[in-house]
This record gives C-alpha cells, sequence and structure tokens, in this order.
C-alpha cells in the first residue's frame, strides 16, 4: 500500500509537470502486428539456438549488442536503392539472416541487424500505435520462445514476415527525424521490463511457489509473454483514459507490489495469479511509457529497437546461476547473492529504480524551457 501510495503522489507530481493529454483511442494495426511479431519470433528464435548451445556461443550475443546499429544505415541504404519495395527486401533479409544464425551461432549478431532491419523499414514508412508494438513483441517473445524448429512452424513464420509489405502502398521513405530526436533509452527499458517473464524458466525458487518444473515452467513463462500486453491492453481500453504519465506510475508500484505477492504466494494458482499481475502491470507501464514518449513527436519504432536490444541480457542475465558473477566478478556479500536467486525481487528494485528515474526525467522537463532556442542576441542578433 505504501507502495502504490508513493506511486500516486510521485504520478501527481509528475503529471503537473507533462502536456496535456488527448484521451483518443488507438487503433491496433494489424499489418505492424503481424511483421512485428514476426520478426521478433524469428530473433527469438536464433536467441534460443545460440543460449541452448554452451557459454562459447555468449559472445557472440553480447557483439550482437555491439552492432545492433548498423540496421539504421543498412536500412538507408535500401530506402535508396529501392525507395518503394524496400520493406520488402528487409523482410526477405531478415529471413535470410535469421537462418543463417540459427545454422550457425557465430552469425547471431546478423539475426540482430536482420529483425531490426525489417521491423524499422516497415515502421518508419506506416508507424503503428504503442498498442501494437507492446502486444506484438510479447507474442513474437512467445512464439519463439516456445516454437518447433520444424519446417512447418519456419515457414508460417516465414510468411508472415513478407506478407505485409506486400500490401504496403509503394510510398518513398518520409524525411529522417530531426537532428535531435527524443531519447529512446528510457521507454525501451520500459518495453524490455515484461520479458523478464523469462525469469520463470530457470528460478528454482519460483519453482517451488508455483509447483511445476521442466516444460510446464516454460510454458508460464510463454503464458505471460502472451497474457500480460493482452490484459493490459484490454486494461487500458476499458478504463477511462488517463495521462500516460499517471498509468506508468501506477503500472510500476502495481509491480512493485505484485511481486511482493509473488514472494509471499504458495501453489501453482495463487503464483501463477500474482505472477499475471506482476506481468500485466509492467505492459501497462511500458504502454502508457511508450504512448508518452510518442505523443510530442517521438518514434515508437526506436523504443521498440531497445527492447529488442535488451532482450539478449535479459536473457543472459537470467540463465547465468548466481554464484557465476561471484567465481567470476567478485564475492557477493549473502544478501545480494539471496536476492539475485529471487528475480520478482530483482525485477521489484528495476520497477522502483524507474519510477524514481521517470520522476527525476518530469522535474527536468519542468524546469526546462518549452520554447524553442534563437541564436545569440535575439532575433536580431547574428
Amino acid at each position: 500500500m505504501l507502495v502504490l501510495l508513493a506511486a500516486g503522489v510521485l504520478g501527481a507530481l509528475a503529471q503537473r509537470a507533462s502536456p496535456r493529454w488527448s484521451p483518443a483511442r488507438e487503433p491496433i494495426d494489424f499489418g505492424a502486428l503481424i511483421l512485428v511479431t514476426a520478426a521478433v519470433a524469428f530473433f527469438m528464435f536464433a536467441l534460443r539456438e545460440a543460449v541452448e548451445q554452451n557459454f562459447w556461443t555468449y559472445p557472440s550475443i553480447l557483439l550482437s549488442i555491439a552492432v545492433a546499429g548498423v540496421h539504421r544505415p543498412v536500412r538507408r541504404y535500401l530506402d535508396r536503392a529501392y525507395p518503394a519495395r524496400a520493406p520488402i527486401v528487409a523482410s526477405l533479409a531478415c529471413l535470410v539472416l535469421s537462418s543463417l544464425a540459427i545454422r550457425t551461432t557465430a552469425a547471431f549478431p546478423l539475426a540482430m541487424i536482420g529483425a531490426l532491419l525489417a521491423i524499422d523499414s516497415y515502421l518508419v514508412r506506416k508507424p503503428a500505435t504503442p498498442s501494437t508494438l507492446v502486444a506484438a513483441l510479447g507474442f513474437g517473445s512467445a512464439i519463439g520462445f516456445l516454437g518447433a524448429f520444424d519446417l512447418g512452424t519456419l515457414s508460417a513464420i516465414a510468411v508472415l514476415l513478407v506478407l505485409p509489405p506486400m500490401f504496403l502502398s509503394e510510398t518513398a521513405v518520409p524525411l529522417e527525424s530531426p537532428p535531435a530526436p527524443r531519447r529512446a533509452l528510457y521507454p525501451g527499458i520500459l518495453m524490455a521490463m515484461p520479458l523478464a517473464a523469462f525469469a520463470i524458466t530457470s528460478s528454482y525458487a519460483l519453482s517451488l511457489r508455483l509447483q511445476v518444473q521442466g516444460d510446464l515452467l516454460s510454458m508460464t513463462a510463454a503464458a505471460m509473454f502472451v497474457l500480460g500486453p493482452t490484459l493490459a491492453v484490454v486494461v487500458d481500453r476499458a478504463l477511462p483514459r488517463l495521462s500516460p504519465t499517471i498509468v506508468r506510475f501506477g503500472g510500476l508500484g502495481l509491480a512493485v507490489a505484485s511481486a511482493g505477492l509473488v514472494l509471499a504466494s504458495v501453489g501453482t494458482v495463487p503464483t501463477t495469479l500474482a505472477l499475471l499481475g506482476l506481468f500485466a502491470s509492467l505492459s501497462l507501464a511500458a504502454l502508457a511509457g511508450l504512448r508518452e514518449f510518442a505523443s510530442p513527436g517521438g518514434e515508437a519504432h526506436h523504443a521498440l529497437a531497445t527492447a529488442i536490444v535488451f532482450l539478449p541480457l535479459i536473457v543472459l542475465f537470467f540463465r547465468l546461476p548466481p554464484i557465476v558473477y561471484s567465481l567470476t566478478i567478485a564475492p557477493l556479500p549473502l544478501a545480494v547473492e539471496y536476492v539475485l536467486y529471487t528475480p520478482t525481487a530483482l525485477i521489484a528494485a528495476a520497477a522502483l529504480v524507474l519510477v524514481a528515474v521517470g520522476w527525476v526525467r518530469s522535474r527536468g522537463r519542468r524546469v526546462g524551457k518549452d520554447y524553442p532556442g534563437e541564436a545569440h542576441g535575439g532575433p536580431g542578433g547574428p
């Protein structure tokens, strides 16, 4: 209750510094939903193949994060070479590069570039709503996490990846964003937070509380990938439209409270419901943060790209046992090791940090000037 009260107070204070919000409802763009879901699914297939090999494949995963930004100059080149058909070419490139990464883990960085290239090339021409992007990220993660490596599954996803660009109107790419666009790191981290459901598959503490193990843990994690964003979108559409700032703080506060319920729950049904509340709250906060980022002119697909870049880090972090950090970095205090063995406590701590950072950012916008800069000396200056 104290966490929810504190989040409400911070949200009210931040709302005073936020721009007025229009209560218009957002549509679901099914073309973007299908394409982003398929691209993320292929990337997740490649990530699964890389992490299931051995520790020697992890450097290629880290390398993919370092070279993720290569997709933007490649996309600009495709826009110049194929002004009208660049999204189709990008989707085919994503298909080829992801298949190569599944075949050999040394090519995993190419899967990262291909997924971001296909998504960026489509969304720069036809931007999607925040609800569409949050849902597509969760759906694609679930399909790539549980999907089988067989011809039927991969062929179906390949068709879904190429189909939306074929129905896209043949228009040239719009002009690039302003030289100093809004930074997408904070909303990108918010979008990546629900992907922490991957921790369910490797947490002994959650296995004991859920009283399940093995494939049932994987199915539970995949269910959170799907049900969390779905429930967040349903709640967002059912409730009266509030300011994104209020919803973001409220979602993070509910996530902290739900994490506490998970720690106090024992049994399959209570723990599953508490986990659903946790990841639905995180998805609601991500939806509000992305809407807040996109409303003044920010490009939502930049935040989506940031979330995809964080996905391998989340998988590696929760997959490695905490003893590895003590053996390779430095001996950790007992309290820190206990927290590392309890992923819901880590998620709650991260949510609290995001609340604090969001409040600081809102204060920074409040004290900053809200008029365009002029040359030195004013209108008549040099």
